[in-house]
């Protein structure tokens, strides 16, 4: 298992932005966003963590997305 790092989790942000929240892949992305090891706004703000509920509604549109798409 991986330890978290700050630069996958921008990554998984920059990803979900370009693919879009028309498809499950992009709510996966920014579940690993905001799953809460880093602040959601940009650097140069004060650190902005997400709510707790956030990560398990991203994974609930994913999981819906995923099955409209079937």
């Amino acid at each position: 298992m991986q330890s978290p790092s700050e630069t996958l989790r921008i990554r998984a942000q920059q990803l979900a932005e370009r693919v879009g929240l028309d498809n499950a892949f992009g709510w996966l992305a920014y579940s690993v966003f905001w799953s809460g090891t880093g602040s959601i706004v940009a650097p140069e703000l004060p650190v902005v963590l997400p709510p707790e509920n956030m990560v398990g509604h991203a994974i609930n549109a994913a999981i819906l997305l995923s099955m409209i798409d079937q």
